[in-house]
């Protein structure tokens, strides 16, 4: 995704849009904030804008959310259609219709932009098919990028909506699973460790049975013990602090499930 930023920074779109589907938990949300927030803090500024599928249950929403800022205030439509493929177009009275694909472009040359669906399992079939056209219409000549995040059903969800886009991902389809050990023994101590707090061995070996090396669940974990080491002053967390944290740990994340599956 870095490389993608590059490439929209440098005035380029990317070579293929970006799918990442993985188990709720895994990061994914987390992900797209930080892309976002990469985006804005570039050396040169790249718009990024997230959304999920209640913020374009429809077509009309999909065009307030992505079409071109100025003047869009003074547009009251009263025809929404798909005019050709990935093409959205609306009119008011006294105006000639205008194009969504038309906007993107011209949005897209005064900044390059980048749209980030969370939960893209769930868009409308029109919403997305609509969405996903036009994003391979505009990146054919405008630094434009696309990031769809889902669960595992996203690629099946895709193909539903009778768009091209999806079978040429290639790079660009990226699965988010659980953490490496290497990976998630880094996700909790280097941020503890940057305030001179130390998990020792036998903790760390508790935290990754625990999460069994989910994202979330290691985030939760390192909360925990910075909260912990905050009350206790403790500099060197060891199983037994582990064990303290835990109970809390475990009600976070049975309140996480229960959110996220009632």
């Amino acid at each position: 995704m870095l490389r993608c930023l590059a490439d929209l920074a440098d005035g380029a779109a990317p070579p293929h849009n970006v799918v990442l589907t993985g188990p709720r938990g895994n990061g994914k949300t987390a992900l797209l904030n930080w892309f976002r927030s990469a985006c804005e803090n570039a050396e040169t500024p790249v718009d990024a804008v997230l959304l999920t599928p209640r913020d374009i249950p429809d077509l009309q929403a999909l065009v307030d959310a992505l079409a071109l800022r100025r003047g869009f205030r003074k547009l009251l439509p009263r025809k929404l259609a798909i005019a050709s493929v990935g093409s959205a177009e609306w009119s008011n009275a006294g105006n000639a219709p205008r194009n969504l694909t038309r906007e993107l472009a011209v949005r897209c040359h005064k900044k390059p932009l980048a749209v980030l669906v969370d939960e893209a399992h769930t868009l409308a079939l029109d919403v997305g098919g609509t969405l996903l056209n036009a994003s391979q219409r505009v990146r054919a000549d405008a630094p434009f990028l696309l990031v769809l995040a889902g669960t595992p059903g996203l690629p099946g969800h895709l193909d539903a909506m009778d768009a091209s886009f999806w079978g040429r991902l290639g790079e660009g389809n990226l699965g988010v699973g659980l953490l490496d050990e290497e990976a998630a023994v880094e996700a909790l101590t280097k941020p503890l460790a940057a305030h001179g707090v130390s998990v020792e061995g036998d903790a760390l070996d508790a935290v990754l049975e625990h999460s069994q090396r989910y994202p979330y669940f290691i985030q939760l974990w390192g909360e925990a013990l910075w909260q912990h080491h905050l009350a206790t002053d403790t500099k060197g967390l060891t199983n037994a602090d582990a064990a303290t944290v835990q109970p809390t740990v475990a009600m976070l994340v049975a309140e996480y499930y229960q959110t996220r599956y009632r």
